[in-house]
């Protein structure tokens, strides 16, 4: 009896509707073209870590339009939480707590808010990400303004 190599498991041999394959073709053609668009436009604008607006770009993608449109508006309004709770806390605690303090003070307050809605879990690291890369040479406003670069994948998002 002769045995025929399989690469693709069994479960996975299937009939496939051409709306599927529609479907996946689009996700995937997506899902590139907003990577690498928002590489592109946060590379133009001169903005110094371009890598974030990618990762947000390709972390928002979801397979169907209307769901990448909710995850786009949840990781706006949460980056936006982040960077207020961030400023806010920097502004209440920089002559009394250190960095580690205020990060924690940061993080406890966006987890709170994350709790009660889960979408906004990006603010647990944007608020880090900004006291983060505060200088004391700049003000705090700095970095926040650095947060377009989480946000930019709205633009590549829409434009696709």
């Amino acid at each position: 009896m002769e045995r025929t190599l399989h690469l693709i498991p069994a479960g996975w041999r299937r009939p496939v509707a051409c709306g599927e394959v529609l479907r996946a073709v689009s996700f995937v053609v997506r899902g590139a073209g907003a990577g690498t668009l928002a590489y592109i436009v946060t590379s133009w604008a001169g903005l110094p870590h371009p890598v974030w607006a990618t990762m947000s770009a390709l972390i928002v993608s979801q397979e169907a339009w209307t769901e990448t449109r909710a995850s786009i508006s949840a990781r706006v309004f949460g980056t936006v939480i982040g960077v207020v709770v961030a400023i806010a806390v920097n502004r209440a605690l920089a002559e009394r707590a250190n960095l580690a303090m205020q990060i924690a003070g940061t993080v406890a307050i966006c987890a709170a808010i994350a709790r009660w809605r889960p979408a906004f879990r990006v603010s647990m690291w944007t608020g880090p990400l900004v006291l983060l890369t505060a200088s004391p040479l700049q003000p705090i406003f700095v970095p926040a303004f650095r947060s377009e670069e989480h946000t930019s994948e709205l633009q590549s998002q829409f434009r696709i």
